[in-house]
């Protein structure tokens, strides 16, 4: 119960129709240590609540991925933005970002039905070309767990690279949160106002 319901409370004729100010029972609730509400819950429960000061209070960890240099840790995901007039399939966009440097990489693609390892075999590649041209190399990649990511010729094109594969979670895209949030990022400066115009 806050100032205002216990004003509101005391003012019934049950107790004496007492008038105070919802103020004047915040200043009452302060100066006998119950101007929060788990102290006044605690009261109520028969035992006092630690006091707990503001500043002690730690603010959670920062999420976020420990790299050190480009190239030692790529994200890559699959997204479809659908099926385009005049276009015979469904449009696909491969996307790769260096966790590092948020340098990304971002292909289209049509493929029949579904995103294809052909098509993530081919990123991967790039990837690791343009950081080898700029003195890196490729060390490990993170997915999701897509049948594109999974298929026998990207396995074979990340072991050609000599990277490691990382597969997230199934169910947890945050874990591959530096991608998802490029291809959100392409979705509302790109796809959005194209296809608005259209």
């Amino acid at each position: 119960m806050g100032p205002q319901r216990i004003s509101d409370e005391l003012a019934r004729r049950k107790w004496g129709s007492i008038k105070i100010s919802p103020n004047g029972v915040h200043k009452v609730l302060r100066r006998h240590g119950l101007n929060t509400k788990a102290k006044r819950l605690g009261m109520v429960a028969g035992y006092a609540a630690p006091y707990e000061p503001i500043e002690s209070r730690q603010p959670p960890p920062e999420r976020h991925i420990e790299v050190d240099h480009p190239g030692e840790l790529v994200q890559m995901d699959c997204f479809c933005i659908g099926r385009l007039s005049g276009a015979k399939g469904t449009a696909w966009q491969y996307t790769a970002i260096d966790v590092a440097s948020s340098f990304c990489w971002a292909e289209i693609h049509l493929s029949p039905k579904n995103a294809q390892g052909r098509f993530t075999s081919a990123l991967a590649s790039r990837v690791a070309e343009d950081l080898s041209n700029r003195g890196w190399r490729l060390e490990a990649v993170c997915t999701d767990n897509g049948s594109e990511f999974r298929s026998a010729e990207f396995d074979k094109e990340i072991a050609r690279l000599k990277a490691r594969h990382i597969f997230i979670r199934a169910g947890r895209p945050q874990s591959n949160g530096c991608v998802e949030r490029v291809q959100q990022t392409i979705l509302e400066e790109c796809w959005k106002p194209t296809f608005a115009a259209t």
